[in-house]
């Protein structure tokens, strides 16, 4: 592998601001320039803002012909579930498929988001995500002028299942993976992702702040209802919409770069997110 191949730059795309990194080097790559801006709001894509960003990069190292390999945080992700029997469907109606599937969550705004779809592996069950096509054109372009090879553009979400459950043989699970106070949460059934839920998993940043009495009600199992973390509240919610008894024997999963909340329910197995760098 030649250096320039092994050379790239990895960009996160959040609510709040775009963080990037450059990596050269061989047999391993090492982070030669890291640079960060703000965003007023992800609603609208600010190509401006990344051509900051890669100005300030290139200003440190060099960045042209290098592989830009991109995340985008799952809120500004639309994911859904269609369930049907697309087991002798061709592509180009799976497509249509998925479209419809746009429309109907995001009405006339589905025409301002590029789709991806995956048929799992039960052929009953097509993943779809939505994400901005505005910042997917300003990406292309600011890469186009620094010179980057644009590798791929991927949900947050994609990356952490990857990361902690592809390969494994599931039955039933729930994962979720938290982004500040945001965290999306999948329904497995079966093996397959059955829906999606989205939304706040802690009521704010003081969700996170409890007292040594908190944690000794907690540890003795003496805490009210009332006093349940959000995200469970929101997957036996879930769960019972789908069908799933929550007290069945099942694998919790949550991803999240903040400590769990105190009253955190113990049936979750909490794990670090992956860094961006590899």
């Amino acid at each position: 592998m030649s250096r320039l191949s092994n050379s790239r730059v990895q960009l996160a795309l959040q609510a709040e601001g775009a963080q990037a990194s450059a990596w050269r080097g061989w047999p391993r790559a090492r982070c030669v320039a890291e640079a960060a801006v703000a965003l007023d709001s992800a609603a609208a894509a600010d190509a401006q803002a990344l051509q900051r960003l890669f100005d300030e990069l290139a200003r440190q190292s060099p960045i042209a012909g290098a592989r830009l390999e991109v995340e985008v945080a799952d809120v500004l992700v639309h994911f859904d579930v269609a369930q049907g029997d697309f087991a002798a469907l061709g592509s180009h109606a799976l497509d249509a498929v998925a479209q419809a599937c746009a429309a109907e969550l995001l009405g006339d705004a589905a025409a301002d988001h590029v789709l991806r779809w995956q048929l799992q592996r039960d052929e009953r069950h097509l993943l779809v995500s939505a994400m901005p096509k505005g910042w997917i054109d300003a990406l292309g372009a600011a890469a186009s002028a620094h010179g980057l090879r644009l590798a791929g553009i991927r949900p947050d979400f994609e990356r952490q299942w990857n990361r902690h459950l592809a390969g494994t043989r599931l039955a039933d699970a729930v994962f979720a993976v938290a982004q500040g106070p945001h965290a999306l949460i999948a329904c497995v059934r079966d093996g397959v992702i059955a829906t999606f839920s989205s939304g706040p998993w802690c009521a704010d940043s003081g969700e996170f702040a409890d007292s040594i009495v908190d944690r000794l009600l907690a540890g003795l199992g003496l805490a009210d209802d009332a006093s349940r973390a959000l995200l469970d509240v929101q997957v036996d919610r879930l769960l019972a919409a789908t069908g799933m008894d929550p007290a069945k024997p099942c694998d919790f999963t949550l991803v999240s770069a903040a400590p769990p909340h105190v009253y955190l329910s113990r049936r979750w197995n909490v794990r670090h997110p992956t860094e961006l760098a590899a």
